[in-house]
């Protein structure tokens, strides 16, 4: 790689292929064996502006920093002497100048790795458009993923699963890994291949873009076995792979489903219809495997589920800030979710949307976890838009107020904002004129617009409340008060 160090230009080289082909797997290798020619090399992931951020944070870290802004590491960077490597991993979006996030000047040297052929352009030393396997690799790697012993009778019958996948690496991954779980054999594979590859064109175009349809179809191929089986653990992983489909494919939070179960404990013991209260309705709408109606909390389903869908190698494991987590190939996610239909992603949809409220309705101090929700409420909200919800029922204007009321905790108040001012307008309520049974609502979008700089709305807002509560309630009673003393301060800190 043209990364010598007597170049006059920062040094920038570009790798492009389409996804699924191993582009991050064969860069890891790359830095591993250029460690030694570098003082430091760092790793970001720039799918979107949140684990960006995060990522260049945990390089102000590494350089003992206290700085907060990705600007900030990026001087950091461009004022090192020694010299260091930076890796720019999923520069997919094409509509996203990624040289924003290069460290100014001449120094060091950025690798950046994208499925847009166009970032090309952005090379000062060269860049390479990678292709699939070839024929011997792919064939050792089949033999070693299905775990079988190569032979002339099974290689004929490889060379063509080969040939049907297009040598796809994840494609060849995922067929292995359905042949290893015993789920058919291997002479069956390409009839099992071929039925589901036809199912896939009736999606529709727009949907499943035709250079995928190789990777999709074996994607199918293991979901069709799960549909097909009565085992609990396969329906199971059905619904937990359609729940991923919602959220963000990046580090989903084990815990969530915990919180979920905690938060439907209080649910049902609700008699309080509020818009600020969930009810048993929400805790019914959560997956079988949460088992919300037993107690104490059992994960043995979900675990089961979750290695379900490892065996087939549809998610992996991890780990963000010490708590476990579980992600999605952005394939694998993509298909999770154009695979279902109208009713199928509406009902997800509002699944999904009870596990948020509910993890944050049963227990609201602050956990850990919480930070990396940022992307996965944003992707459960971008997802809203694309479920057909013809109209908004009690159930669902819970669900949004516990969603915008975690947002306000995560500061996250531009999209809340978004979020309420959708809320107000299908409720049809009147910003001046509170309405008693929505006082909360009115109350959380006092704090948010507040919170967003919008100081002399949010206390008109308040004062609206505040005369309705002085109306309602007794002189002595907490939200009366509680009301009264916000007011106060907010007009003190004008």
């Amino acid at each position: 790689m043209a990364f010598k160090k007597d170049s006059q230009l920062q040094r920038r080289f570009v790798i492009t292929g389409m996804g699924g082909i191993g582009k991050s797997e064969i860069c890891l290798k790359v830095a591993d064996e250029m460690r030694d020619d570098f003082w430091g090399i760092f790793w970001v992931d720039v799918s979107s502006e949140s684990i960006v951020h995060d990522g260049f944070i945990k390089i102000a870290t590494e350089l003992k920093s206290a700085v907060e802004t990705i600007d900030d590491v990026r001087r950091l960077l461009s004022n090192e002497e020694r010299d260091w490597l930076l890796i720019l991993d999923n520069a997919d979006d094409p509509d996203c100048d990624y040289s924003d996030y290069f460290p100014p000047g001449t120094r060091g040297a950025i690798l950046l790795i994208s499925r847009n052929d166009e970032c090309d352009q952005l090379n000062t030393v060269g860049a390479k458009s990678l292709g699939n396997l070839g024929p011997a690799d792919c064939l050792s790697l089949f033999y070693r993923v299905a775990k079988l012993k190569p032979s002339v009778e099974h290689e004929q019958v490889i060379q063509r699963i080969i040939t049907m996948l297009d040598s796809h690496t994840l494609a060849l991954v995922q067929a292995g890994a359905y042949i290893a779980q015993g789920f058919c054999s291997i002479k069956t594979y390409p009839a099992e291949y071929e039925r589901q590859s036809k199912r896939l064109l009736s999606f529709g175009s727009k949907q499943l873009r035709p250079r995928y349809r190789h990777v999709y179809a074996t994607f199918e191929v293991s979901a069709q076995f799960l549909e097909l089986s009565n085992e609990e653990d396969s329906e199971d992983a059905l619904s937990l792979l359609q729940f991923l489909a919602i959220l963000h494919y990046h580090n989903v939070p084990l815990k969530l489903f915990e919180d979920a179960w905690s938060g439907a404990q209080v649910a049902r013991e609700t008699s309080d219809k509020g818009i600020d209260s969930l009810s048993e309705w929400h805790a019914s709408q959560l997956p079988h495997f949460i088992q919300w109606r037993e107690s104490p909390w059992d994960s043995f389903r979900l675990h089961s589920a979750k290695n379900v869908l490892q065996s087939l190698a549809l998610i992996q494991d991890g780990e963000k800030r010490g708590m476990r987590t579980i992600s999605l190939h952005p394939l694998v996610h993509t298909w999770a979710y154009i695979r279902q239909t109208e009713d199928q992603c509406r009902k997800s949809w509002k699944s999904t949307g009870c596990m948020l409220a509910l993890s944050y309705y049963g227990n609201s101090e602050w956990q850990s976890y919480r930070l990396s929700l940022q992307l996965h409420l944003q992707s459960f909200l971008k997802k809203q838009k694309k479920t057909y919800l013809r109209s908004l029922t009690t159930g669902d204007s819970q669900v949004f107020f516990q969603c915008c009321e975690l947002m306000h905790k995560l500061r996250m108040d531009r999209l809340a904002e978004r979020t309420l001012n959708e809320l107000f307008q299908k409720l049809n309520l009147d910003r001046n004129e509170p309405q008693e049974e929505f006082l909360s609502l009115y109350e959380l979008a006092g704090n948010i617009i507040y919170n967003v700089g919008k100081i002399k709305e949010a206390v008109q807002l308040r004062e609206h409340v505040v005369k309705v509560r002085e109306i309602t309630l007794a002189e002595d009673h907490p939200n009366r008060l509680a009301t009264q003393y916000m007011l106060k301060w907010i007009r003190e800190c004008i």
